[in-house]
């Protein structure tokens, strides 16, 4: 009788380590969910040469996990931006990447029009990570911590 009275006795703090245990490896899971919103973002995905992606982080902390985007342009793909003007460089830089343009003329003239939107509309927020913590909440999460419980129980 006394080793169940111990076994119960012990059992929140296993239960306490095994959902922050689930915690963390919901947030490890969480970085391929991220990356895989920012992947199939409408009608355009954010990605041109893989910075975003692959500035998604996962950190295991004493109490669960955080899950962040650490790229200086993760802010505005995410919530959008007012409108403002852009530098011409980049953007030229980028039509010739894509393929939009041929010459250096072509891209800074791509690179105009789309300055031009720019400071009159901003651009429209993506909400890659918005998406990515709601599948992370409702499905990841519960499922993580379940896995993590039954091995205590």
């Amino acid at each position: 009788m006394k080793k169940l009275a111990r076994r119960i006795a012990l059992l929140p703090d296993k239960m306490d380590d095994a959902v922050i245990r689930g915690l963390q490896s919901a947030t490890q899971r969480g970085i391929g969910e991220v990356v895989h919103q920012i992947d199939s973002t409408k009608p355009y995905a954010p990605n041109d040469v893989g910075t975003l992606r692959s500035s998604v982080r996962g950190l295991n902390r004493p109490t669960g996990g955080e899950l962040r985007v650490e790229a200086p342009h993760a802010g505005p793909i995410e919530y959008g931006t007012r409108p403002y003007s852009p530098p011409i460089a980049p953007l030229a830089e980028w039509a010739i990447r894509k393929g939009l343009a041929q010459d250096e003329k072509q891209a800074k003239s791509i690179a105009f029009g789309i300055r031009k939107k720019a400071s009159v509309k901003g651009f429209a927020p993506k909400h890659y990570f918005r998406r990515a913590m709601q599948v992370v909440r409702k499905t990841i999460i519960p499922a993580e911590v379940e896995r993590e419980l039954e091995k205590v129980s």
